[in-house]
């Protein structure tokens, strides 16, 4: 069976380690913070990386197969993380850390 993204492969997106974001609703609760914040890794990562991640991940050979974009899709998302980082919180988990314990974990 193949496989396919619904991103072209020269789309973005920013993706976030869930305890990265568990990280920030601490920061946020410890300071007493009301304000409204943009959280993510602040750096955008291309389909074409992300599939190239997970193939490595799995063991697996070739090209990805890339299905046309949706009406609609964003081509390309990073978060202004200026904010958050102004509350003294930082990302900490690369996306390749971040997928590699997913991996490994299910």
């Amino acid at each position: 069976m193949k496989k396919r993204s619904t991103a072209a492969p020269g789309a973005s997106v920013c993706i976030i380690y869930v305890a990265d974001v568990a990280c920030f609703v601490e920061v946020v609760l410890e300071r007493g913070a009301t304000d409204v914040f943009n959280v993510g890794t602040s750096r955008a990562v291309s389909i074409k990386e992300l599939a190239a991640i997970v193939m490595r991940l799995a063991g697996l050979n070739g090209e990805p197969l890339y299905a046309p974009p949706r009406p609609g899709d964003i081509k390309h998302s990073a978060a202004d993380v200026t904010k958050a980082k102004a509350l003294g919180w930082e990302p900490r988990i690369t996306i390749e850390e971040g997928l590699k314990g997913l991996w490994t974990t299910w």
